[in-house]
């Protein structure tokens, strides 16, 4: 009896809370933040059975490498959804089953709308992404442009490198994420590292101890992601490096980041209502 309360419970919690939702962003160019995405995305859905949707937030601004996020993934034209809406979701579907992406830039149709339309935008958004395990909700170079930060998913993780410039950058990026969500749970990858483990502990520490300092939070570092020639040539073919090179170090630490982020799976969904309200605010609706 007991067990059969136990599965109607989380049955009901699942129809709640049915998708997770987690940010990422960079605090700048030049860090491998669209690489080191599209390939823990694809180690994802690789290890899981999850129903993955890429939700991109980028604009159209320069250096705007969503194309070589898109050749990574294979990522199809994009089409639109059946929907009895006038408003007309566009996605593109990936040479992976259980993997989509929407992009703000493909759906241009459905920024700033009337403030009259939200409700029913995040009712069709709601209905849409629910079908969704997890949201990678991505937001690109956040340093490109301005007040992007609108609402944050509880998880942001971004990415940084051991230049100073880098770490200058994450770090204002992490006080911003804390402004606006004082209870988001920020994870860290540091990428490009050298062969010594120690670069890596310095610069993820360093953050860490500086975030502690001024800003009073904890923020977890996931891993480090090795410096590798395996990389560039994966990208060169349109492949995820994770495939091309199941084997080399940098794989093995894609590998690890993903195994971290299936901890706590359930815990971390969020409710149908905040669902569709985070994705519609992406939209710069006014």
């Amino acid at each position: 009896m007991a067990s059969r309360e136990s599965d109607q419970a989380a049955s009901l919690r699942k129809l709640a809370s049915p998708t997770r939702v987690v940010t990422f962003a960079s605090g700048g160019i030049g860090t491998g933040y669209t690489t080191l995405l599209a390939n823990i995305v694809v180690e994802l859905v690789s290890q899981t059975d999850w129903k993955v949707l890429i939700f991109s937030t980028r604009g159209d601004y320069k250096l705007n490498n969503i194309s070589n996020l898109y050749e990574i993934i294979g990522a199809s034209e994009p089409y639109d959804l059946e929907s009895p809406s006038d408003n007309v979701i566009k996605i593109r579907s990936t040479r992976y089953n259980n993997l989509d992406t929407f992009s703000v830039l493909d759906n241009l149709s459905l920024v700033d709308r009337d403030v009259s339309e939200i409700h029913k935008l995040e009712m069709q958004f709601k209905e849409f992404a629910k079908e969704y395990d997890l949201v990678v909700m991505e937001l690109g170079h956040i340093d490109e442009y301005k007040d992007k930060f609108s609402q944050l998913s509880n998880e942001f993780i971004t990415v940084t490198t051991t230049e100073k410039d880098a770490r200058i950058k994450c770090y204002a990026l992490i006080k911003n994420a804390f402004d606006v969500n004082e209870q988001i749970d920020v994870k860290l990858i540091v990428n490009m590292v050298g062969s010594d483990s120690v670069e890596f502990n310095q610069v993820g520490e360093g953050i860490q101890k500086v975030v502690r300092q001024f800003l009073e939070k904890d923020i977890e570092l996931l891993d480090s992601v090795p410096m590798s020639a395996d990389v560039p040539t994966a990208s060169r073919h349109d492949m995820p490096f994770v495939e091309k090179f199941p084997d080399c170090d940098v794989t093995v630490s894609i590998r690890h980041i993903v195994t971290k982020l299936q901890e706590n799976h359930e815990e971390y969904k969020t409710t149908l209502v905040k669902l569709g309200a985070l994705l519609v605010s992406q939209l710069n609706l006014t």
